[in-house]
């Protein structure tokens, strides 16, 4: 699973421009929120010399605070530069009812979203939760990723273990073989010997 993953994210790996989203870390969970509140904008480069891409600006205020006890989907979101003023607007409800009721106290520019993708914007414009964009699928694949690399190296390092284990059983396996060899030898040559002995006896005893 891990390559096949790894396999399909690096795909677009030759790509002149590369992809901000592949720039952007997502605390798992927070994928849909992401990719439902961005789309396809998180797709674009962050390099200017490509005809679609992400141009940093400097904070700004201008857009105020967000309503209610929204949290900021910047707090659950580590990306480039570029992505600060956009982040900065966008607030994750806790549920759909919050995300409705809120919809109407937003200001300009900003946009509520959920955890499963549903989307409030400022001027009207909603989405239901729904089908994941392709850049969640995106995000989700890569923190999957993530997660096996991890348990790959957990898995290495006990099958490390357990076969320094298996090597020193082997030995000591081998070294027991050994010593049971020399031991059955020595029992062979002490019969011999006995053998004879019995017969240097019987032979006095003939005398």
């Amino acid at each position: 699973e891990a390559s096949a993953l790894s396999e399909l994210l690096s795909a677009n790996g030759g790509d002149l421009w590369p992809r901000l989203i592949d720039a952007v870390n997502v605390l798992p969970g927070y994928e849909l929120a992401l990719g439902a509140a961005l789309g396809e904008d998180l797709l674009a480069s962050g390099d200017s010399g490509a005809p679609v891409f992400w141009r940093a600006l400097p904070a700004t205020h201008e857009a105020g605070a967000l309503p209610g006890d929204c949290v900021p989907l910047s707090r659950f979101v580590e990306g480039p530069g570029e992505l600060d003023r956009r982040l900065a607007r966008i607030g994750v409800v806790a549920d759909h009812a919050t995300g409705e009721f809120l919809q109407g106290w937003l200001a300009p520019g900003q946009t509520l979203v959920s955890r499963d993708g549903a989307v409030w914007r400022w001027d009207g414009f909603t989405v239901k939760a729904g089908a994941p964009t392709a850049a969640a699928t995106r995000l989700a694949q890569r923190n999957r990723l993530n997660d096996l690399r991890g348990e790959v190296e957990i898995a290495e390092a006990e099958w490390a273990e357990i076969e320094r284990q298996y090597n020193a059983i082997r030995e000591t396996l081998q070294q027991t073989q050994a010593h049971a060899q020399a031991a059955r030898q020595a029992v062979r040559e002490s019969e011999t010997s006995l053998s004879q002995k019995r017969q240097a006896h019987a032979r006095l005893q003939q005398q």
